[in-house]
């Protein structure tokens, strides 16, 4: 169980396990190397592993910064390899001519930097720009929906206020008149009132019908006891 433990976790962390391990090599091989060149190189697999490592970290957080580390290490590797040189070799127009290659090589890695970085702020200013005027269009659309809604809501209360004292009249009407129908008698005002009620409905005066109509239906009440 115990050694099961150790093998997940080397598993786990092979990348950073090796990558540890080629930095070791690579310092190893800078302090024992006897020319520019070969340290160089060393470092370089030293820088290599150590921006491994870092990718491995950050590579969905900020690659940019995993860049940057790669960057110093490698000038930070350069700087090494020219002193190592400079002890082991003391030709100085060998060490001036590295050191423009030296130059050269930082200023490439530098201005690749630069492109890197405008390609991201490119990327960001259109993924941003892209993101509002989606955010612009959602909202546009929301309000679109959220007035359609209102005006319907609306529409269907100005159609309830119409419809409203019309069912009551009508209800006062049916009712008025099923007052006439079993009551049996003759009673003039009710009738009276009963028919101005009809005629205020068909004039759509709706207020007044619902009034006619529950005076006629109390009328054929009082009449009926």
């Amino acid at each position: 169980m115990f050694n099961s433990k150790i093998v997940k976790q080397i598993n786990e962390y092979r990348i950073e396990i090796l990558s540890a391990l080629t930095a070791i090599l690579g310092i190893v091989l800078v302090i024992n190397s006897h020319n520019i060149q070969s340290a160089f190189l060393s470092y370089v697999l030293f820088a290599s592993s150590i921006f491994i490592f870092s990718f491995r970290r950050q590579y969905h957080k900020s690659w940019i910064r995993t860049v940057i580390l790669f960057m110093l290490l490698t000038l930070l590797g350069l700087g090494i390899s020219f002193v190592f040189a400079f002890i082991h070799n003391s030709n100085i127009f060998r060490f001036a001519f590295a050191l423009i290659l030296y130059s050269v090589f930082i200023t490439i890695l530098f201005i690749s930097y630069l492109y890197l970085y405008v390609l991201r702020e490119r990327y960001y200013v259109h993924k941003y720009k892209k993101w509002e005027e989606e955010s612009k269009r959602a909202a546009a659309e929301y309000l679109a929906r959220e007035n359609a809604k209102k005006e319907a809501s609306k529409k269907w209360w100005e159609e309830d206020d119409i419809q409203r004292p019309f069912i009551r009249a009508q209800e006062e009407l049916n009712l008025a008149r099923k007052e006439v129908i079993e009551s049996g008698k003759f009673v003039p005002e009710a009738i009276e009132l009963f028919n101005q009620a009809q005629i205020e409905m068909m004039d759509r005066n709706y207020a007044k019908a619902l009034t006619l109509a529950r005076d006629a239906r109390m009328l054929m009440k009082e009449g009926k006891n």
